[in-house]
């Protein structure tokens, strides 16, 4: 078998993986974060205190699904797939960015609309669900972040020279 052929069978194998665990992570995402909720009001929507902080939850989840699948992930393909190291790690960061990207669309699609568009079919103290979207951008590099950990700590303890 070429090299060739092994790289784009490792490139199939970990994009697999990677669009199988985006699923998951969005599925898992959706169903276990609780949303908090907009009132509307004479004035517009509000939110109290109380669903202000729910609001953390939100990127919370998120966070953690893309922390563990990540390091799930960058672990299992590392070991897994290694003939070509550099080769792998360029993959499960490529894979990562593209699960991370697909778990936060799916999961946004998944999710509650915009609550602005139904805001205005509601009656005064009605509630509207905020959408499944995240408010930190910083937390897009989480997968990919932990992914990368996760290959290289496998490359690093899998030395020659780290007995």
């Amino acid at each position: 078998m070429t090299a060739a052929v092994s790289a784009v069978r490792d490139a199939v194998v970990v994009f697999g993986w990677f669009v199988v665990a985006a699923v998951v992570a969005a599925i898992v995402w959706w169903q276990v974060t609780p949303l908090p909720t907009y009132t509307r009001t004479r004035q517009g929507a509000v939110m109290d205190q109380v669903q202000l902080g729910g609001q953390v939850a939100v990127d919370g989840w998120y966070f953690l699904l893309a922390v563990g699948f990540g390091l799930v992930s960058g672990v299992a393909l590392t070991a897994w797939r290694r003939r070509d190291a550099v080769v792998t790690v360029v993959l499960v960061a490529v894979g990562a960015i593209g699960a991370a990207w697909l778990a936060i669309g799916l999961g946004r699609w998944l999710g509650p609309p915009d609550p602005h568009r139904v805001m205005s079919h509601l009656a005064i103290g009605g509630h509207a669900p905020v959408q499944l979207a995240l408010t930190s951008h910083g937390e897009w590099l989480a997968w990919p972040m932990a992914a990368l950990i996760g290959a290289v700590g496998v490359l690093w303890a899998t030395s020659p020279e780290h007995p």
